[in-house]
């Protein structure tokens, strides 16, 4: 099995000088789609091996897709409604007895949310169509004090005697950029982004493939914006949706960004924006791929490189 060792020597030179501590991690592969550029991770449900779609942004720990439950034969209870950009789908409970991602993370326990996941079948790996069967949410990667390294390919799976904080302690006595997260609501990750001199919560969401900012942003500060034809899928669609660019963007720890590209779309991220903060939409997966980032669940970091 192979294991990613990570020396904490900066931290336990303070106390044991001659010692370093080895920290042992899992690393789960990750493989990027196209359009877009998603991450897609193999998910075993019951006797199937499937991809399922990680969603930072998506409220459940995971979404299971409807066509797959039907075809394991399992029963669905009616569980109301989900919502989502562009309109709400019907969603539905089940129970199933093997899930196990990438082959190193087992669920069990609650039941499973079940529910549309079309938007997502027109993403291939490799040129072949992936069909993706569900979502796995951050609620997952937060259980398992897990990492989501965007830049190498892969989530990092805590060993045995990992704590929470460690693989932040390790990155900082390696001199990498930390930067504290904010939890909205449903514990979703939120930073802190500066543009136009304020400080604005963005949802952190690798299960959109482009930024998004809210009108009522765009409007306060002013930044001009262009019609469009683009269509934005996710429970629904929204059409003839308007761009605009973002001349200069700042994230904690460093990162200036110039002329960032952004749709103006209401996303429903000011209901979900942490408290006291002020929403401003959300940074998706390109973004998140083009600045290497590593999201730390277990400390609620984000980790950057210098």
């Amino acid at each position: 099995m192979k294991r990613l060792p990570i020396l904490l020597t900066a931290v336990l030179l303070a106390i044991v000088p001659t010692v370093a501590r080895e920290l042992s991690f899992l690393p789960i592969p990750v493989v990027r789609a196209d359009p877009g550029g998603l991450d897609l991770v193999k998910v075993k449900v019951e006797d199937r091996d499937e991809y399922f779609l990680i969603d930072t942004g998506c409220a459940r720990s995971m979404l299971f897709s409807t066509p797959l439950a039907k075809e394991l034969g399992k029963e669905l209870k009616p569980a109301g409604q989900l919502g989502g950009i562009g309109g709400k789908m019907d969603a539905y409970t089940t129970d199933f007895e093997t899930v196990i991602i990438g082959g190193r993370l087992r669920v069990s326990g609650a039941s499973s949310m079940v529910g549309a996941v079309d938007h997502l079948e027109s993403l291939q790996v490799d040129g072949v169509t992936a069909n993706p069967q569900g979502l796995l949410g951050g609620k997952i990667l937060t259980s398992a004090n897990a990492v989501f390294d965007l830049g190498g390919g892969r989530i990092l799976v805590p060993g045995e005697g990992v704590g929470a904080d460690d693989y932040r302690t390790a990155m900082t006595s390696q001199g990498m950029r930390i930067v504290e997260l904010k939890s909205g609501k449903h514990d979703l990750p939120f930073v802190g982004v500066e543009i136009g001199g304020e400080l604005f919560a963005f949802l952190m969401d690798t299960g959109a493939n482009a930024n998004t900012i809210e009108p009522s942003l765009v409007e306060h500060l002013g930044i001009p914006t262009e019609a469009s034809d683009v269509e934005v899928k996710g429970a629904g669609k929204v059409a003839g949706v308007s761009r605009a660019s973002v001349d200069t963007l700042r994230i904690p720890g460093g990162v200036v960004l110039k002329n960032v590209p952004f749709h103006v779309i209401a996303t429903g991220s000011d209901q979900l924006a942490p408290e006291g903060m002020k929403a401003g939409g959300i940074l998706g997966s390109r973004l998140l791929h083009q600045i290497k980032a590593r999201i730390d669940f277990g400390s609620r970091t984000l980790v950057l490189p210098k």
